[in-house]
């Protein structure tokens, strides 16, 4: 007999949506301290216990491949996406501005231990007629 959680599907839902957006776009943030070259995303796992390491590298690879492909975010240079441990009664949301505005790593300081992978997106232009996409993924967890 297997449990509830182990045959509960893998959740990844961002923390807010509405900062997301803000975050990925600027609209309605200051952009003397907020970039639309470098930007943050936060998102919350649930159900991702039961998953090897591997599996659950290569499911945030596609996530973030599905959700930020090359094409749609041109003016993005540099982006950072945290994954974090979803808890019940823990409002990540409270910290996601002031986090992404005042640490220079963008974490959730308060939460670190919740932090299961982030994510790096770079990308490069040398000729400025191929475009070069990096990631790099590092699971905390």
């Amino acid at each position: 007999m297997s449990s509830c959680k182990n045959d509960a599907a893998l959740i990844i839902e961002p923390i807010s949506k509405e900062y997301n957006t803000k975050f990925l776009t600027g609209t309605g943030l200051d952009r003397r301290i907020f970039s639309t070259t470098d930007v943050v995303q936060y998102y919350q796992i649930d159900n991702y216990d039961s998953l090897s390491d591997k599996i659950l590298l290569d499911t945030i690879s596609k996530f973030v491949n599905m959700h930020y492909p090359l094409i749609g975010t041109d003016s993005i240079k540099r982006m950072t996406i945290f994954f974090y441990r979803k808890r019940f009664f823990v409002d990540y949301n409270d910290n996601l501005y002031e986090s992404a505005r005042d640490n220079e790593n963008r974490t959730l300081e308060r939460y670190a231990d919740d932090l299961i992978a982030r994510v790096d997106c770079k990308k490069y232009d040398p000729n400025k007629e191929h475009v070069l996409r990096t990631k790099s993924i590092s699971l905390i967890r």
